[in-house]
């Protein structure tokens, strides 16, 4: 291999540098200066990449140059270098060089060119030697066209740098950072003696389409189901994987659905109408399997609204597929061959596409995962088309459950049955006529009464065009500043986000404009002209509507049960009673496991009123449900014993009823049952529905004692319960479970089983979003301004479920906790959990989470004055996900390319010696650091 040599000049003066370029190669050696490499980096940090791999440095020494700064940056540079590696040639006589020359020889061309030259060739043989031969990739299949050296010389250094950060470990492990760019593109066979070969061109070359004019995309949007309806164009060109990545990018700004509320960002995640990891490596092997050689055709991206096309030129190169007859993509899995063997190759080096042999198996499960149909391959006129289809609707129990969380077009199932099953309450007339005039309107009443069924009803009785449904934590300033489709309905159901100080009338406004429509539903009372009350449909005709709708009607038991069915009744407890009898339960039966029904049985249950005994037993179970018997005995007889204590002040209704004496026997129990040695609450819904009418008949001295029973038991074996009942009671009111349980018990006043249930409680408060957010916040004062206890608390639960719905909060947090000694080890086993743990099994999610993670700690790292605590605590995490495959190599990549260029060495140099001090095998983390900061 020739030796490299880097030629480095003064801004403007780069195609002077071929004065000593000319010579150098003749002598053997291979050389790149600012005007063979494509703009990228500053001169300093490409020069100092030379450096530290071993080649030579020629400083080309004109007046300009000398007085740069960068100058003397590379010198310094070279200062920590044992072998002289900067070679200083002086072009003008008065330039000032003794104190850049580094004990070598200065080359003075401005005296005696020819002889500067031979100095200059001279000293470099005798300080840098050729290296030993070092070992290659696999030589590219001998004759392929891409194979063959372009007339490009020069490449994209940034090109060059994402495609080697996306290197996968094994493929750094052959290529590590340490390389030169023109050592990796030699090495890679992607440059052979000066020149780029058609895949280095086409994978990091300055200009691709300037040597091959079809290597290109172009994409086209038609607003119809074929090549005559109208259709936006777009050319995409540059390097392959730039032009995967856009392309990609044009139809996932076409497709998409919606979005998915986010845990961890402020924006939510996106939906979208096709199997976009399906999309992505179809895309990738038109581009990597194409015929170059072909210059009258490019690859096609064309998308319809029923399918999306994507072409190449050339035929199936491999298994022969018969012209004009669909072929699925399944049969073909495995059996492809390369045409253009190492462009594709290589490809597989990154994380772009997948590995080498899984890009059709790939696209297969992404089509199975989102129940999309297996796409088609057609030859037609020397083009090889993959048609892709949207995905189907799926009604599975799964979906439905799943789609419930989403945001996104409503699908034609959903819509129909949503059609089908409403019964028009008495103020639809007003909200229709509203509608039709503002474009916008806001449905406001209590939950459970049908606002968003009533909300896509009025948007298929206003317009005709598609409906989408937004997310519910939408602020009013994300509603103002959103984009509408003319013709498009809009539904934001259940509203929870902040209001931002925007009126709703700018919202309507925007709308009206666009010439859509607009419906939101919420729970809050609304000061607004658009606003309209909803009144709850009849609960009898809902419930006759959904049987009739699955070719059921029952009309004499329907009758019967009439009176039982309470009219305050919710219509989510309707469709589940239809449900059940559909699906064969007598109407009579399933009406009685209806909640409205079993409060009416709770609230008579009180109004009896109990025995002491019996209030006691359903007060201690609603928190200890689960129970074994003796302990729920002895649970029961501790608050017993705390009640007799404040007795009679501390059980005293609201209103006062008088409370008899007398203990009730076990067989007499209405609301308890044992069985197989545990006691729980006979129905499901009991317990809830029990905490309810707990919390509104007694006054605070009951739940005052009530509270200091549980905080002294709160470590009992038989508590498994506990975190469900305060979670249930916190549904009620927060505030009050925040005071008197979790504040208290977080700030270690009780021991850390204590702190085990506040945590295991919060995890399940997440999952109900309106309870997430007070309990973020309250974290988040604990890590600020709490106890050590409580900020250790925090640091679990951090880690864990309410972490994951808040990701970027809690890294935020975690981050400030791990910078004190006593909270480090908590802190960063939390921050490795949110890294790899729960949704971040998902490929997309890790790597989002990552980019998250890299770029906080990035700014952390740049802060000298806490660098060191936080570089300890970067490589515990580090550590703690070293197992978990790229984990650590991704994120030192994020990392690296987050820091400022001034701050990368240093930070890079201050990781290795705390990595070194504390004997850390971080050596993965570190190496995949771009290499400017990096050293031999």
């Amino acid at each position: 291999m020739s030796r490299p040599v880097y030629i480095v000049t003064a801004g403007g003066e780069e195609r002077l540098a071929e004065l000593l370029a000319v010579p150098l190669r003749a002598a053997g050696f291979m050389v790149a200066h600012n005007g063979t490499v494509a703009v990228g980096e500053s001169h300093v940090g490409e020069a100092t990449k030379a450096l530290h791999s071993g080649s030579p440095v020629v400083l080309y020494a004109t007046l300009k140059a000398i007085g740069s700064r960068w100058a003397h940056q590379l010198v310094n540079a070279a200062h920590a270098m044992t072998v002289p590696r900067v070679f200083v040639v002086q072009m003008d006589a008065e330039a000032f060089v003794g104190q850049l020359s580094l004990h070598t020889q200065v080359a003075r061309y401005c005296d005696d060119p020819e002889q500067a030259c031979r100095d200059l060739i001279a000293a470099i043989s005798k300080h840098c030697p050729p290296p030993p031969a070092a070992p290659s990739a696999a030589e590219p299949a001998a004759g392929q066209f891409l194979d063959r050296p372009t007339e490009m010389v020069s490449f994209d250094i940034d090109a060059l740098a994402r495609f080697r950060a996306e290197l996968r470990p094994e493929a750094l492990a052959r290529f590590p950072g340490s390389l030169a760019p023109w050592e990796f593109l030699s090495r890679t066979g992607l440059l052979k003696g000066k020149f780029l070969t058609g895949t280095g061109m086409l994978l990091v070359g300055s200009a691709p389409a300037d040597v091959l004019p079809s290597a290109m995309i172009q994409c086209a949007h038609y607003r119809g189901r074929d090549r005559s309806a109208t259709h936006d164009v777009l050319p995409i060109a540059g390097t392959v994987p730039r032009q995967i990545v856009d392309a990609r990018q044009f139809v996932a700004d076409r497709v998409r659905r919606g979005e998915a509320p986010s845990s961890e960002q402020a924006q939510a995640t996106p939906r979208y109408a096709y199997p976009m990891i399906a999309v992505r490596e179809v895309i990738a092997n038109a581009v990597a399997h194409r015929d170059y050689e072909r210059t009258d055709a490019c690859v096609s991206v064309r998308l319809f609204d029923d399918r999306l096309e994507v072409s190449s030129p050339g035929s199936w190169h491999g298994q022969s597929v018969t012209e004009e007859v669909r072929c699925d993509l399944a049969r073909l899995e495995g059996e492809s061959r390369h045409r253009n063997f190492w462009l594709a190759h290589v490809l597989t080096w990154i994380w772009l596409v997948e590995c080498e042999g899984s890009g059709i198996p790939s696209a297969m499960a992404d089509c199975r995962r989102e129940n999309a149909p297996s796409p088609e391959v057609l030859l037609r006129d020397g083009e090889v088309t993959v048609v892709i289809r949207p995905s189907a609707d799926d009604d599975s129990e799964e979906t439905a459950a799943r789609r419930s969380t989403f945001a996104g077009k409503l699908s034609i199932a959903e819509l129909a049955e949503i059609r089908s099953c409403y019964v028009r309450p008495s103020s639809h007339e007003q909200a229709i006529q509203a509608l039709t005039s503002r474009s916008f309107l806001i449905l406001s009443g209590p939950q459970g009464i049908g606002k968003r069924t009533g909300a896509i009803n009025l948007l298929l009785e206003a317009t005709d065009g598609p409906l989408v449904l937004l997310s519910p934590v939408y602020t009013l300033q994300q509603l103002a500043e959103r984009s509408y489709l003319p013709g498009h309905g809009y539904v934001l159901a259940d509203r929870v986000g902040a209001d931002d100080g925007i009126h709703w009338d700018v919202i309507g406004s925007r709308v009206r404009e666009a010439g859509a429509h607009l419906v939101v539903t919420t729970s809050a009372g609304v000061n607004a002209v658009a606003a309209v009350e909803w009144h709850r449909p009849d609960v009898m005709r809902v419930l006759r509507a959904r049987l009739a709708a699955t070719g059921h009607e029952y009309p004499d038991q329907l009758d019967a049960i009439a009176p039982v069915l309470p009219h305050e009744c919710s219509l989510r407890s309707v469709v589940e009673l239809a449900r059940r009898i559909a699906a064969g339960a007598d109407p009579e039966q399933a009406v009685k496991q209806v909640d409205e029904v079993i409060a009416m049985e709770v609230r008579a249950w009180f109004d009896r009123p109990p025995a002491p005994r019996e209030l006691l037993e359903v007060t201690a179970l609603a928190f200890v449900e689960g129970a074994g018997v003796r302990g729920f005995e002895t649970l029961e007889a501790g608050l017993e014993q705390f009640m007799s204590e404040e007795f009679p002040a501390a059980i005293r209704p609201k209103p006062a009823t008088g409370i008899p004496q007398e203990r009730v026997r076990s067989d007499e129990r209405e609301l308890i049952r044992v069985e197989r040695g545990t006691v729980s609450f006979k129905l499901p819904g009991h317990r809830r529905l029990a905490l309810a009418e707990l919390w509104a008949r007694f006054d605070r001295g009951f739940w005052q004692t009530v509270w200091r029973w549980l905080r002294g038991v709160a470590g009992h074996p038989d508590l498994a319960g506990l975190p469900q009942g305060l979670a249930l009671l916190a549904s009620l009111d927060f505030t009050e479970v925040r005071e008197s349980f979790l504040e208290p018990c977080s700030a270690g006043e009780q021991g850390a089983p204590e702190q085990a249930v506040v945590v295991e409680a919060l995890r399940l408060m997440s999952i109900d979003y309106a309870l997430a957010v007070p309990a973020m916040e309250m974290v988040i004062r604990w890590v600020r301004e709490g106890t050590v206890d409580q900020r250790r608390t925090a640091a679990l639960v951090l880690g864990a479920d309410l972490g994951e719905r808040f990701y970027a909060d809690a890294v935020r947090e975690l981050g400030m906790l791990s910078l004190t000694d006593d909270l480090r080890d908590p802190a960063c086993t939390a921050l490795a959990a949110l890294l790899i743990g729960g949704a971040a099994d998902d490929p997309l999610v890790r790597s989002a989470r990552i980019e998250i993670f890299g770029r906080m700690w990035a700014q952390v790292l740049m802060n000298g004055r806490t660098r060191r605590e936080a570089g300890e605590a970067l490589l515990a995490v580090v550590k703690a996900i070293a197992g978990q495959s790229d984990a650590p190599e991704t994120l030192g990549s994020v990392i690296a390319d987050a820091l400022s260029p001034d701050s990368r060495l240093s930070v890079f140099h201050d990781l290795r010696v705390i990595a070194e001090q504390r004997t850390e095998d971080v050596a993965t983390f570190l190496g995949a650091f771009p290499r400017s900061t990096s050293e031999r």
